[in-house]
């Protein structure tokens, strides 16, 4: 594979994301990482944050439904 294919298809993606609709990707379910991959939010569970000694700051807990 060519390197310019490669630059090009990433500044590509990027756009699709600056430019796109806020309801394709909700960002409150959705998080990208540096390389625009989407990563699904992550929640801990009250019984997970106890277990592995997570402290309330720092652990996020999911306390409503997310409808999608």
């Amino acid at each position: 594979m060519d390197p310019t294919d490669d630059r090009l298809a990433c500044r590509l993606k990027y756009l699709f994301l600056l430019f796109t609709d806020e309801d394709l990707v909700p960002l409150d379910q959705w998080v990208f990482n540096t390389e625009a991959h989407p990563l699904p939010v992550f929640y801990w569970s009250e019984w997970e944050m106890e277990r592995f000694g997570i402290p309330r700051a720092i652990g996020r807990v999911k306390t409503e439904q997310i409808t999608p």
